[in-house]
């Protein structure tokens, strides 16, 4: 099936930065779900925003997406301009490198939302406010999680330690040139994106300049929040969804083991983490095997995903194909 496309824009700086830009990720989305999302961002744009939707391994998505878009929604703002691309590689990590090298239109704040999370209406004003009150420190803003499972143990986790939550997060400017400077860029296949992307930051991107100081430069937005749709516990869907993620987040805890290996332990620079996460979790294991070994103890998935982090990495040169612009209105 062909996109049909209008091809990638001019690049951010031949044009005004909008006040607010704001991308969203998503893959497996129904487009009725990712429509609900995009209008409760044009219920939050209090501000003129610029919202690239960027749809990861899947144009049959795109191309619905696209469809009900055109005619634009009445009820939305004026000052919100939409974008909906569709990349050949189904890969998060690749859709945020890909927002920030090709697509971010150097904004002073990007808002950062999972294609299934609905942003409540004051969520992007709060984000900004906090980030904006923080700075120069601050490099991002982090929302908590108020709904879905597991939210309060999420919540106390990251009072504890710092970091940032996947659904809805923002980056300053100052955060996305040094990634683009630096050529930084999240392994493709990784998990844990979240927690890497945070681990860089809280060295400001630079573990040979800086010290580590998550709360630092993540700050949080307590009152930032958004809601998202959990299936009835009862459904067999919901059990093999959370057995697919239990599995998932194996595979995560050593994903963080090797980046803990190579930014916190090693202070090497954070554009070097690898360009997968098979060769990231692959060079740990042979640059500590002591320590690689004792991880591997903590129980039968993490071996599992061991198992399938060893063998050669998948192909993904379809990341090497631009991003098809599907629609802009």
């Amino acid at each position: 099936m062909s996109l049909p496309t209008d091809g990638v824009t001019a690049s951010p700086e031949s044009r005004p930065a909008p006040e607010w830009a704001a991308v969203v990720i998503a893959s497996r989305e129904s487009s009725e779900v990712l429509m609900r999302t995009l209008d409760a961002l044009a219920h939050a744009a209090v501000r003129p925003l610029l919202v690239d939707v960027v749809i990861n391994g899947n144009d049959e998505l795109a191309l619905a997406c696209a469809r009900r878009l055109s005619p634009r929604p009445a009820l939305w703002p004026a000052a919100l301009q939409l974008r909906v691309w569709s990349l050949a590689l189904g890969d998060k990590a690749h859709a945020i490198n890909t927002y920030v090298h090709q697509l971010w239109p150097g904004s002073p704040v990007s808002f950062f939302v999972d294609g299934y999370a609905r942003v409540r209406p004051d969520a992007l004003q709060q984000l900004a406010t906090t980030l904006s009150a923080h700075q120069p420190e601050a490099l991002a803003a982090a929302a908590l999680p108020t709904s879905g499972r597991g939210a309060a143990a999420v919540t106390a986790d990251l009072h504890t330690h710092g970091g940032l939550h996947g659904n809805l997060f923002a980056l300053g400017a100052p955060a996305l040139q040094t990634m683009r400077s630096l050529g930084f860029r999240l392994p493709l296949g990784l998990y844990r994106v979240d927690s890497t992307l945070a681990a860089a930051l809280a060295f400001r991107l630079e573990p040979g300049r800086f010290e580590w100081a998550v709360k630092r430069n993540i700050v949080f937005a307590p009152q930032a929040r958004w809601d998202v749709d959990t299936g009835p516990w009862w459904r067999p869907a919901t059990w093999q969804a959370h057995a697919r993620r239990r599995q998932r987040q194996a595979q995560g805890d050593l994903e963080n083991w090797a980046v803990r290996h190579w930014l916190l332990l090693n202070r090497l620079p954070a554009e070097g983490l690898a360009p997968t996460v098979e060769a990231l979790v692959q060079r740990w294991a042979q640059q500590d095997p002591e320590g690689f070994a004792a991880r591997l103890q903590g129980g039968r998935r993490r071996r599992e995903a061991w198992q399938r982090l060893s063998q050669p990495a998948p192909d993904r040169s379809a990341a090497a194909t631009p991003p098809q612009l599907v629609i802009h209105v």
